[in-house]
């Protein structure tokens, strides 16, 4: 079931061109354009401090079948960029999950976080609970853990994260 991970990949990939396709279908309001979201990561002990990360979603482009990508909303300065991208699978029979990605580059060092949640919602400032990967989607250890949690919405005791829309 790699669907999952190529949709996540095209959308990662997609940050480095402007997307220009806005009408795609992406079910009952789920995602749209302007919202916002906001990414929090339940710390490991010893683990430096992951800051709440507010999110916004950016215009849509279909990839594959049922599977949408948004993105990527990019913000710069004088020290690096980060940006954000978001992909939910909907419509192919397998269960429905919501990727929330965000990368930073800082001073050519670069961190990709990503929350993964299956069965995801939209309503307003109800915090979902899923898995939290440190990696991009084309990394081995997103492929195998990331499908594993969506095929099974077995958390196997990693670090997990929130996803909560408020805007």
């Amino acid at each position: 079931m790699k669907r999952m991970f190529m949709g996540c990949v095209m959308v990662l990939l997609g940050s480095c061109a402007p997307t220009t396709t806005t009408n795609v279908k992406t079910g009952p309001s789920l995602l749209a354009q302007g919202q916002e979201w906001t990414m929090t990561v339940n710390q490991q002990p010893g683990e430096r401090l992951i800051l709440p990360m507010r999110m916004q979603v950016g215009l849509a482009e279909a990839v594959g079948k049922g599977s949408t990508g948004f993105g990527p909303v990019v913000r710069q300065d004088a020290a690096g960029s980060e940006f954000d991208a978001f992909f939910l699978a909907a419509e192919d029979g397998n269960p429905v999950f919501l990727a929330a990605i965000r990368s930073l580059t800082v001073l050519g060092f670069r961190d990709v976080r990503t929350c993964l949640v299956r069965q995801p919602h939209a309503r307003l400032n109800e915090p979902q609970q899923g898995l939290f990967l440190k990696v991009a989607p084309d990394h081995p250890e997103f492929q195998t853990e990331g499908q594993k949690y969506v095929d099974s919405g077995d958390l196997m005791g990693k670090q997990t994260c929130t996803l909560t829309r408020t805007k």
